[in-house]
């Protein structure tokens, strides 16, 4: 769909803009695992799975920096020099195995094909959150960034 004003914005859909395939990783995978992910995919958060490929939760760039106590939060804001990985590695336990499952968001958004961009942008804004599952008949088909939405915009 063409998007040449705010009422086609208006009439876009989850369908109309996610992403079909999500990106996840599995509750126990190391730190290391995580950030080729979010290398390899040029991505900042995955959908987390358990063993039996359930979804548990999302874990974001943003929620390794927020595991971190403040005066480290400050610097990796402050600080671009260095690459947010190698600056996150250097204070955490690489080894920890359940480091995914500590710091992850354990609430899933998730919204139906048909959800509009206004009320998945509300559902973002109401959870404090950047990605919402998209499901259909109880499988869950794709995913919506904020990033998804700002391109949708962008294209105004």
């Amino acid at each position: 769909m063409e998007i040449k004003t705010i009422d086609d914005l208006k009439n876009l859909t989850a369908k109309d803009i996610m992403t079909d395939s999500i990106i996840c990783i599995n509750h126990s995978a190391s730190f290391e695992q995580l950030m080729h992910v979010f290398s390899e995919h040029k991505i900042g958060g995955v959908v987390v799975v358990d063993d039996n490929d359930e979804i548990k939760g999302v874990v974001s760039i943003y929620d390794l920096i927020e595991s971190q106590d403040e005066e480290d939060k400050s610097f990796y804001r402050g600080n671009i020099e260095t690459p947010m990985s190698e600056k996150i590695k250097a204070k955490i336990d690489i080894e920890d195995r359940t480091l995914i499952e500590k710091i992850m968001t354990p609430i899933v958004i998730h919204a139906s094909e048909d959800t509009a961009i206004p009320e998945l942008a509300r559902m973002m804004v109401n959870a404090k959150i950047h990605r919402v599952i998209v499901a259909k008949k109880g499988q869950y088909v794709g995913v919506v960034t904020t990033m998804d939405i700002v391109r949708a915009l962008s294209n105004l």
